[in-house]
C-alpha cells in the first residue's frame, strides 16, 4: 500500500510548481528535486521554457550558496 511512481511524480510536480510560484529555491532538498526534474525534462522540446526557468532558479540558488 505504498505510493506508486505516478503519485511520486505528481507530488514532485506540485512541489516544483510551488517553487516556481515563489520564484526561489529555499532548501537543498528543493534544489536537488529541481535538478532531477530538469534532467527529466531536458529533452522535451515542448517544455523548453520550463527547463530554462528552472535552470535560472537553480543557478540563482547556487550563486547564493557560493557566497
Amino acid at each position: 500500500v505504498g505510493r506508486g511512481l505516478a503519485d511520486l511524480d505528481e507530488r514532485a510536480a506540485k512541489r516544483i510548481a510551488s517553487v516556481r510560484k515563489r520564484g526561489r529555491i529555499t532548501s537543498e532538498e528543493q534544489y536537488y528535486l529541481l535538478r532531477e526534474w530538469i534532467e527529466l525534462l531536458a529533452h522535451d522540446r515542448e517544455r523548453k521554457a520550463e527547463v530554462t526557468e528552472l535552470l535560472a532558479l537553480a543557478e540563482a540558488y547556487e550563486a547564493r550558496r557560493a557566497k
